[in-house]
């Protein structure tokens, strides 16, 4: 009995010794059939009815047939409403990759994180269109937060289209204007005929600041405490390029408008007559109702001038009172005035027309005629003085 027991003790122990060493091998399986894990029926070659975990996977070849444009169809998740590819389950910094029967994909945070159940971005797989960090609406691309394009650009499309030929900046896309504008936006265009129904390559609906961020207009410039330029226009062409028009519709209307021109000259016109109104040259001369600016002078004015005074600075006439003035013999004017037809010194008519009249020489000249013809009458006065005398003596001497 006892040389038995010690024989099933040995079978035992070398039992126990091959299925040890069959443990810690791998397991292998046939090279045909399915196997299943909490399935007694398989239909794949592996397949696990159950939660699944693993350290790491590796995947080198796909299911049957191909995906979209082509691609392996390596992982397939199939008979759900919504799958999602999770990290971190359970977690305060839970993240998902989430796609959905509605044709979204979402990226999010989980139900464990410290902020749950949020999209962070959308994508619809129909459409291309993108959401980040705000809600998924009928435009291509929404961001809910700050946006930076750091040393790149911001393309609106491919080629020379016209959907590619401008941008449009809408502050809300449920807000539109009468113009067909949103209300707050912006948009800047190439081209007319389909951008924009006001045909202006920039509108902005609101006040605009440049320096300030509280606007008192429809456009402000604060250059602050410099010599820049707050505002520059400039243009090659012919006219208005470098102009700006001032409207006001009301009533009847009136538009004016003020422009540099080729030839050097800034103009302030009526808008709508093309009527030159006031014209300043470089030199500083100003013209009113003319653009003939004769250099000789400041002001030139094509029409009546209306004032309530007028001060002119310019020499004046008392050296007619000097002593070492000569004064003409009344026989000198008389005999000027039947040879030429006017006063000595005084323009003729002819010259007056051709040439205008100097206000402040005409009127030290005027002045100069009135204090001689006061000498002329201080004169008279004196040699009638003298005749009364002597008619006075003559009288004495006949009643005698």
């Amino acid at each position: 009995m006892k040389k038995f027991y010690t024989s099933l003790l040995v079978s035992a122990l070398a039992v126990a010794t091959i299925f040890s060493a069959k443990a810690q091998s791998t397991n292998t399986f046939p090279v045909s059939g399915n196997v299943g894990i909490g399935i007694t029926s398989p239909t794949y070659k592996l397949q696990v009815e159950g939660i699944t975990r693993t350290t790491a996977l590796s995947l080198s070849g796909r299911n049957g047939g191909y995906s979209a444009n082509g691609f392996n169809n390596t992982i397939e998740f199939t008979g759900l409403p919504h799958a999602a590819l999770v990290y971190n389950p359970g977690m305060w910094n839970e993240l998902m990759f989430g796609l959905h029967s509605n044709g979204y994909f979402y990226w999010g945070t989980g139900r464990a994180a410290s902020k749950p159940d949020f999209y962070s971005m959308e994508l619809n797989g129909n459409t291309g269109d993108l959401r980040i960090g705000g809600r998924l609406t009928a435009t291509s691309m929404e961001v809910n937060g700050p946006a930076v394009i750091d040393g790149g650009y911001l393309y609106t499309g491919r080629g020379a289209g016209e959907l590619n030929r401008y941008v449009r900046l809408l502050n809300s896309y449920e807000h539109s204007s009468a113009s067909g504008l949103m209300a707050g936006g912006m948009l800047i265009s190439d081209s007319y005929s389909y951008a924009n129904p006001g045909k202006n390559d920039l509108v902005v609906k609101g006040k605009i600041g440049i320096g300030t961020p509280t606007s008192r207009a429809g456009l402000e410039i604060n250059r602050g405490n410099t010599n820049d330029l707050a505002l520059m226009l400039s243009s090659s062409g012919p006219g208005w390029g470098s102009g700006v028009i001032l409207e006001n519709t009301a009533g009847a209307g009136s538009s004016y408008g003020m422009y540099v021109s080729p030839d050097g000259n800034l103009y302030l016109t009526n808008e709508k007559k093309q009527v030159a109104n006031w014209v300043i040259n470089q030199d500083g001369n100003f013209g009113i109702g003319t653009r003939n600016l004769d250099p000789a002078f400041k002001l030139s004015v094509n029409g009546a001038v209306r004032a309530k005074e007028v001060k002119v600075e310019s020499n004046w006439a008392d050296f007619v009172f000097e002593p070492d003035y000569k004064l003409r013999s009344l026989e000198e004017v008389e005999a000027h005035i039947k040879a030429h037809g006017h006063l000595p010194e005084v323009p003729t008519a002819a010259v007056v027309k051709r040439e205008g009249v100097d206000l402040g020489k005409t009127d030290a000249l005027l002045l100069q005629k009135i204090e001689e013809l006061t000498l002329y009458m201080i004169e008279m006065k004196k040699e009638i003085r003298q005749l009364k005398e002597e008619n006075q003596q003559l009288k004495g001497q006949l009643h005698r």
